[in-house]
């Protein structure tokens, strides 16, 4: 399934050649998105995501999206006041994560990391993982393996062909897990990327775990459009967005309360 969405998608935008018109960024803060009025924030970011996607191709992919409702006669119609995965939201995660890097550091021969969140914007640097052997008598003279993730370069690198590529695969993998699609579905099978907002499950997903403990009684169960489940994910996850793994630990509920941050 995820195959022949990523070739549906493939076909659609690198036969999408469209550029559209600047804009400017109306707010950089992390509101819950409640319109389309969000806007790309620079000129570099505009012109990354611009030249690969716009809000009309976005109905286009995801016309069966959380929020779509059976009217009768298997005719779907989306509620506006029920839409979540927006295209504003789309836009303001790229908006959020823009200013954050992340250095993966790992001992030579090991499994032992340290990575660290920083900040670009308040230049505020954070270890938010530091496994025990990594700086183990055994382990210290060992060569550190260093990477950096810029999440601001996200549909930003190659040439067109390549980014339409990155942003075909990124969908195909969403539309995968959140599909609802079956082989008569109204607009094909392939239509419905981002039906489900949270997994239909009343397992709590918990699993020991000394660096990300679940909380007491919370459920993570996938939610979002990569249905992040379990506390061990939950909690890397709080840590790159927010440089605290309790929020999400704390409250995994959020995810399906702002889109931008699902996404």
């Amino acid at each position: 399934i995820r195959r022949s969405c990523c070739l549906f998608m493939t076909l659609f935008l690198l036969g999408t050649q469209s550029s559209f018109s600047k804009t400017n960024f109306k707010n950089n803060s992390y509101p819950i998105v409640t319109s389309d009025d969000v806007e790309i924030k620079d000129d570099s970011a505009r012109l990354n995501v611009n030249n690969l996607i716009n809000k009309e191709m976005w109905n286009t992919l995801f016309p069966y999206r959380f929020g779509a409702k059976d009217t009768g006669g298997g005719v779907w119609v989306l509620d506006p006041k029920d839409d979540f995965y927006t295209y504003a939201s789309f836009i303001e995660a790229i908006n959020r994560m823009s200013t954050i890097t992340a250095t993966f550091e790992r001992r030579c021969g090991t499994n032992a990391y340290r990575v660290t969140r920083t900040d670009e914007i308040t230049g505020v640097s954070k270890v938010i993982r530091a496994d025990a052997d990594f700086d183990a008598p055994r382990n210290i003279d060992k060569e550190i393996v260093s990477e950096v993730v810029d999440y601001g370069s996200f549909l930003g690198e190659g040439d067109l062909e390549t980014r339409k590529r990155e942003i075909t695969a990124f969908f195909a993998n969403i539309s995968h897990e959140t599909t609802g699609g079956w082989a008569t579905a109204p607009g094909g099978r392939f239509s419905w990327g981002l039906h489900f907002r949270e997994e239909p499950t009343t397992s709590l997903y918990a699993s020991p775990d000394p660096n990300y403990p679940p909380t007491p009684g919370k459920s993570y169960k996938g939610r979002g459009p990569m249905q992040l489940s379990y506390n061990y994910n939950y909690g890397p996850a709080s840590e790159f967005i927010f440089g605290d793994k309790k929020i999400l630990l704390d409250n995994p509920e959020k995810v399906i309360e702002d889109a931008a941050l699902a996404f």
